[in-house]
């Protein structure tokens, strides 16, 4: 197996979103429905927001990102911005793949469907926690549902927009013209229903990214603070040809999220400490992760202790498709430590079947606890600066 360092960033952009292809059986859009309607979330009635996307002509072969998308804001709660505010809280994101009139449809079509944040949201709610690219969440193939814990979820203010950005692929079916979209579900609660608000989360995370342009593969790290024995040896992977996302570190290197994996099996390892930027000890509730095909795991290690923290693993397509039948998540009450001041690592693997050149991503979406969040207070003087009634 050939181990390699990548350099790592924080997920924070649309358009570093990849994309990947399932076998359909069972699809992500069957296991969505199959979780049921809106129902109960900590004692309180969930309510739904449903969004539906344009819908979209396949006719060719869409790798990831090449697929046609679109991008509306909507709010959660339907109404104007004129509408009195409220706190809600998101605690369910989901979707599905359909023909033009509502049928489902094999999630092999799904590139992604993010939601986002105005880049006023982390001032707003106060927290200390880096919010990853102002990204709320992040569905894509071979996970269409994410669900917060019992007792957990993320903070919103009812009439404020947001970004829904949708987009769709294909990597199998050629001579056929389709005709698909998404229908999304945003899921909440209202905080006047709750007897005791729900605990904060933030998603914050990282991704692999490949280095293009200067002296060393580590993002944001002056080549003289490089520990090789620390820190690992460094590379610089071959971007995908059709990646134009670069981003820059402000240390004259520029980066590409995607990179070519060759045929055989690959190891990747990136030091993601500096991206995840904790400034307290926190607890980890919610697991996403983004993978591409011929992945089997995404693994966060602790430098610090040597042990694992988590490890998520991606099921392939059926025999003859190109894609992940699943990508897993995790949930946890509890909640999984991680420390301010150990050192983190993110290990992918990728086993390349397929004898040519593909390409990957490895993106790990934290949803932490912000232990300094305080959304009722916030939302409290939110209503005094408008001049509305204090809720509470």
């Amino acid at each position: 197996m050939k181990r390699t360092h990548i350099t790592v960033v924080s997920f924070g952009l649309a358009a570093l979103i990849g994309c990947s292809a399932d076998s359909g059986t069972p699809s992500g859009s069957e296991r969505a429905e199959s979780a049921g309607g809106p129902g109960v979330h900590s004692g309180a009635p969930v309510h739904r927001r449903e969004y539906l996307s344009p819908v979209y002509t396949v006719d060719q072969i869409f790798k990831s990102m090449e697929g046609p998308m679109a991008k509306d804001t909507i709010r959660v709660v339907e109404g104007s911005p004129e509408d009195e505010p409220e706190l809600v809280w998101i605690v369910r994101y989901q979707a599905t793949v359909t023909d033009p009139d509502g049928s489902l449809l094999s999630e092999e079509f799904m590139c992604h469907a993010n939601i986002d944040a105005p880049p006023s949201y982390r001032e707003q709610f106060g927290t200390g926690l880096r919010v990853m690219g102002d990204r709320l969440a992040v569905l894509s193939q071979g996970q269409l549902a994410i669900e917060m814990p019992q007792g957990f979820g993320i903070p919103w203010v009812s009439n404020e927009p947001l970004d829904i950005s949708t987009q769709v692929l294909n990597h199998n079916i050629v001579g056929e013209t389709l005709r698909v979209r998404q229908r999304v579900f945003i899921d909440y609660v209202k905080d006047s229903d709750l007897e005791k608000p729900l605990k904060p989360l933030i998603q914050n995370g990282a991704s692999g990214l490949s280095l293009v342009e200067g002296n060393s593969g580590y993002y944001g790290l002056p080549k003289r603070a490089v520990d090789e024995d620390r820190h690992g040896p460094g590379c610089a992977l071959a971007p995908t040809a059709t990646d134009e996302h670069l981003l820059e570190d402000g240390l004259g290197r520029r980066f590409s999220a995607h990179w070519v994996v060759e045929p055989g099996r690959h190891e990747y390892h990136t030091l993601v400490t500096g991206m995840l930027m904790l400034p307290y000890d926190t607890t980890i509730h919610m697991v996403a992760a983004h993978l591409h095909p011929f992945a089997e795991t995404l693994e966060l290690r602790d430098l610090t202790t040597g042990k694992t923290v988590l490890s998520v693993e991606a099921t392939q397509a059926g025999e003859g498709k190109i894609g992940l039948a699943k990508v897993e998540d995790i949930k946890s009450v509890e909640g999984i430590p991680i420390f301010k001041g150990h050192e983190y690592e993110l290990v992918s693997v990728y086993e390349n079947t397929s004898g040519v050149q593909q390409d990957s991503m490895a993106s790990m979406m934290l949803y932490l606890h912000a232990k300094d969040m305080k959304p009722r207070k916030a939302m409290r003087q939110l209503l005094r600066s408008r001049g509305a009634a204090d809720p509470r």
